[in-house]
């Protein structure tokens, strides 16, 4: 079964989800999605990448992450915390001890399957992301 409707399946009711396209100046910190859980719903903020397939890449693996981190008991503060301790990194759901290691690799599994079926091209995606970095 595919990690997102594993999630969807796994909780007691589907939480309403907002997702909001930012200038990534406008996030809390430096990274291209961002989860929150508030009164009882997702809010997902996605850095503009200036092509909405891209933007929407992003949004489904961070709500994907989110139910994942939700079903397996992972709180929000756990992901933050590490998230923002380890700021260096490219990646910090990909780090040795990440308490999210297997949600952000399931959500990654998802994003990836998703760009293939919107026949994104991966490297271009890639690029964009690429050109986030070099505005910050």
């Amino acid at each position: 079964m595919i990690p997102l409707l594993s999630a969807l399946l796994s909780l007691p009711a589907l939480p309403s989800v907002t997702v909001h396209v930012v200038p990534h100046a406008e996030q809390r910190y430096d990274t291209a999605g961002d989860w929150q859980w508030k009164d009882g719903g997702l809010v997902v903020a996605v850095s503009d990448l200036g092509n909405s397939r891209f933007n929407l890449l992003v949004a489904a693996h961070e709500v994907t992450e989110a139910l994942l981190c939700k079903r397996d008991g992972v709180t929000e503060a756990e992901v933050d915390a590490w998230d923002l301790a380890h700021l260096n990194e490219d990646e910090p759901g990909e780090v040795e001890g990440c308490p999210y290691f297997t949600q952000h690799a399931e959500a990654s599994l998802v994003e990836r399957e998703l760009a293939d079926l919107m026949r994104v091209d991966w490297k271009e995606y890639g690029r964009a992301f690429e050109r986030l970095l070099r505005r910050t």
